[in-house]
C-alpha cells in the first residue's frame, strides 16, 4: 500500500517556487548577532552568522515581489524567525513527536518551536536553551533539569519550512505581517535524561503524537523516514558516536551525569 503525502497546504511555500532561493541568497549576507543574556564557551566561540542565540526573534531579509500560484504578484516582505528543536535522549533512546500539520506531519521528528521574546515589547529574546525547556514542557510535558547542549550550528537555510504568514498572529511576537513569508532557522538542542523510557510523554500544543524511538532504528530508517532537517540532526548528534560522548561526559560531568553511548 502505498504511503499518503499529506497536500501541501495553501501557507506552506512549495520547494519549486523561486522565493527559496532569493530567501537563500539574502540569508547569506544576513549577521543576525549573538544575543548578550547568552553563556559563552570560550573553547567554543559563537559564529554571529548562524548563532546558536540570536539577539531578537526574527530577522527582516526586505521587500520582495512574490507571484503567487494564481499568478499574480504581490509585494511582500521576507523574514527568518528563529526556533529550536529539543533532542531528549539516555543515548539508546530519543523523544519524538507527530506534528498536526505541517511541516513534517506524519512523520517523527523532534519537539520546539519559536524563540519566543522576554516581554511585549521584544526587549530581549529567550535564549535556546530557555525555549527548548519551554518546547519540552509546552509539547511533551518533560520538565528537563539537564543542561543543553548545542548540536552543530544554527541552521539558516531551511527551504522545508517557509510559509505565508496568514493573519497578524506573528506580529506582536515576530514583527511578520499578514501575507509576509518567512523560513524558520533552527538550533538543535541535545538534553541528557536518565532513562527515556521512565518519561511519561503527553502530546499538547501542536503535537499530535509524542512517543520514544531507538536512535538506530531512526538512523537506519533514513533521511525520508523523519521531516525536514530532522534526520540530519540526528546524525550531527549520534553519526559520530565517540565525539558527542566525549561532549556530554564533560559538560553533564558538573551534574555528576555521564551518557552511554
Amino acid at each position: 500500500m502505498n504511503e499518503v503525502v499529506p497536500d501541501i497546504p495553501d501557507w506552506m511555500i512549495k520547494e519549486d517556487d523561486p522565493v527559496l532561493a532569493e530567501i537563500a541568497k539574502r540569508i547569506e549576507h544576513l549577521e543576525i548577532g549573538i544575543n548578550a543574556q547568552a553563556p559563552v564557551d570560550p573553547k567554543n566561540p559563537p559564529d554571529p552568522k548562524h548563532p546558536t542565540d540570536p539577539t531578537c526573534t526574527s530577522h527582516c531579509l526586505g521587500h520582495y515581489v512574490w507571484e503567487d500560484k494564481n499568478g499574480i504578484k504581490k509585494s511582500v516582505q521576507l523574514h527568518v524567525i528563529h526556533a529550536v528543536d529539543v533532542i531528549i535522549t539516555d543515548g539508546k533512546k530519543v523523544v519524538v513527536i507527530e506534528r498536526k500539520q505541517p511541516p513534517a506531519m506524519g512523520k517523527p521528528c523532534f519537539p520546539g518551536g519559536m524563540l519566543d521574546p522576554l516581554d511585549p515589547a521584544r526587549n530581549g529574546v529567550e535564549t535556546a536553551e530557555q525555549a527548548a525547556i519551554r518546547e519540552a514542557m509546552e509539547e511533551v510535558s518533560i520538565e528537563l533539569k539537564s543542561k543543553g547542549i548545542p548540536v552543530g550550528k544554527r541552521i539558516m537555510n531551511r527551504p522545508g519550512d517557509v510559509r505565508i504568514c496568514a493573519g497578524n498572529g506573528l506580529k506582536t511576537k515576530y514583527g511578520v505581517h499578514d501575507g509576509d513569508i518567512f523560513m524558520v532557522t533552527t538550533q538543535p538542542m541535545l538534553f541528557h535524561v536518565d532513562n527515556v523510557d521512565a518519561l511519561k510523554l503527553k502530546p499538547e500544543s501542536d503535537a499530535k503524537l509524542a512517543k520514544k524511538m531507538e536512535i538506530n532504528d531512526l538512523r537506519a530508517g533514513g533521511h525520508d523516514s523523519m521531516g525536514p532537517d530532522q534526520y540530519e540532526m540526528l546524525m550531527e548528534a549520534f553519526g559520530n558516536r565517540k565525539r558527542i560522548s566525549k561532549r556530554l561526559w564533560n559538560q553533564q560531568s558538573d551534574q555528576g551525569a555521564g551518557m552511554a553511548l
